[in-house]
């Protein structure tokens, strides 16, 4: 942990946003973008991390609300199901279910769901912040900023 702070306190912030007029250029070509991010994945580890790891975290914390909204819609699911007398029946797509089979259906497609969604938005949130760091990277010409290091 020393050594990361170490790391970000030698490597200035303001540098990560460069205004400097040169320093935020189109690359010409897709080398000219994988140098970039290259070098400036060097340059700027630690603060792209630190990043992506805020945007995974905003994502995770809008995404907990989502997951709330959909335990709710199960949860009322169940309670149909279990609201249900022994002999009724649920129809669903033209064909009766009796309530062991709703049961029986209910159980491994709320697990999928809730691991499914919690799998995506991780993933998304991932994918989503290394899109952010990788067009700062292609962008911010290395060259252009100076590189200071105490």
């Amino acid at each position: 942990m020393e050594h990361l702070r170490r790391y970000v306190q030698n490597q200035d912030w303001s540098e990560l946003i460069n205004n400097n007029e040169g320093a935020m250029t189109a690359p010409k070509d897709l080398s000219v973008a994988t140098y970039r991010i290259w070098n400036n994945g060097k340059r700027f580890r630690a603060q792209y991390t630190i990043i992506m790891a805020g945007m995974v975290a905003v994502y995770l914390v809008m995404n907990h609300f989502m997951l709330s909204v959909l335990l709710a819609l199960l949860a009322g699911a169940w309670h149909h199901v279990l609201q249900l007398q022994p002999g009724q029946q649920v129809e669903l797509i033209g064909r009766a279910f009796i309530r062991a089979e709703s049961l029986m259906w209910l159980c491994p497609i709320i697990i999928a769901v809730i691991v499914l969604n919690n799998l995506l938005a991780v993933f998304g949130a991932v994918v989503v912040a290394v899109l952010v760091v990788c067009v700062h990277g292609a962008i911010l010409d290395p060259g252009a900023a100076p590189n200071r290091r105490r």
